[in-house]
């Protein structure tokens, strides 16, 4: 009777750990595809930051 219980157990916390891995993941995409966002926005505004005072100064 024991080794069911411990195999059940064992593939419960093998799930438990998959799940977390999976939300690890998830959430670490999550976070770098607003990085990249906030990166392209930036990149894309300096160059007209750069510019306007280039066309005042000239």
């Amino acid at each position: 009777k024991k080794l069911p219980e411990i195999g059940r157990s064992l593939g419960k916390a093998i799930r438990g750990f998959q799940d977390a891995s999976k939300e690890f993941q998830n959430e670490f995409q999550k976070e770098a595809a607003q990085i990249e966002a906030a990166v392209k926005t930036t990149a894309e505004l300096e160059p007209k930051q750069l510019e306007a005072p280039q066309k005042e100064e000239v």
